[in-house]
């Protein structure tokens, strides 16, 4: 090749670029994957080409039907069965727990009277539990359950009611009704 460079003129251009085909010369020259280059733009875009062909290449290759079918099969089952392998890790972390089952609550609310003097709440407990009630989400009075029965009066704090039990001590409940306590929370009367 006996054209002068474009960029150095005063120089002779030996090779053309191996991308665009401009000529360069010694000075202006890239070398890259075994080709010469004029700029790092070209060698970039000659390696993009050669990436696409050889993508081109494999896609172009004709492929048996067993195995399209194969590959269509295994791609539509792959959501089945990593939803399988997710039931099965909660099954697994469910089933070896180590918190106790869940009990039934030892004390019930049956019956919420309200009077003049404040709520008459009762229910059944345990014999011989604690049995403390909570009235909007703050406690109220304790007392204990006498033959699996407790009885809170006068009580003065709004609803909604709770109560939770706690068993005490395996000792027989007196016979005589047990004093309560109240704490002296004023609300509104329960509707």
């Amino acid at each position: 090749m006996n054209v002068p460079c474009p960029i150095h003129g005063s120089k002779r251009a030996h090779r053309g670029c191996h991308q665009c085909r401009r000529p360069i010369c010694k000075l202006c020259e890239l070398k890259m994957r075994g080709h010469l280059y004029c700029s790092p733009r070209c060698a970039r875009n000659a390696g993009r080409d050669d990436l696409k062909m050889k993508v081109r290449e494999s896609l172009g290759r004709p492929v048996s039907a067993r195995l399209a079918v194969v590959i269509v099969l295994l791609a539509c089952s792959a959501p089945g069965v990593l939803a399988l392998r997710t039931v099965a890790e909660l099954d697994r972390l469910n089933a070896s727990s180590s918190l106790p089952p869940r009990r039934a609550p030892l004390a019930r609310i049956e019956r919420v009277a309200p009077g003049s003097d404040g709520a008459r709440i009762e229910g059944t407990a345990p014999s011989g539990a604690a049995v403390f009630l909570f009235a909007d989400g703050r406690f109220v009075a304790t007392g204990l359950a006498t033959d699996g029965r407790f009885l809170f009066e006068g009580v003065k704090a709004g609803g909604p009611y709770r109560v939770g039990a706690l068993p005490l001590a395996a000792a027989e409940a007196p016979a005589a009704e047990p004093a309560l306590s109240t704490a002296p929370v004023e609300s509104a009367p329960p509707p």
